[in-house]
């Protein structure tokens, strides 16, 4: 399942689809861009496809997702990211490429 968000502020010819998809990692070499919480699964298929990614951590209780991206962030080749902050500029560098 597919759900669009109009993303008008960047241009007005920007749709992001959300994919709802398990496993994920399936349709990862078809994204360009990956925004999502440093979950440990997310982290692990993001690297192992080499998608860019920016990553933002949440507090859990059984989970150091702080740890995760900064780990992450430290390891990740060019073009993975980690932060909120980062996550706005790659998605307008993104669309600015295609």
């Amino acid at each position: 399942d597919e759900v669009n968000i109009d993303l008008t502020a960047v241009s007005p010819m920007v749709e992001i689809p959300i994919v709802r998809h398990y496993p994920l990692i399936e349709t990862l070499p078809a994204v360009q861009c990956v925004i999502a919480q440093a979950g440990y699964n997310i982290v692990h298929e993001t690297r192992a496809v080499g998608v860019r990614s920016a990553l933002y951590p949440r507090h859990r209780k059984y989970d150091d997702q702080f740890a995760r991206a900064r780990w992450h962030h430290k390891q990740a080749p060019n073009g993975q990211m980690n932060g909120v902050h980062q996550a706005a500029q790659l998605i307008v560098d993104t669309f600015k490429s295609t």
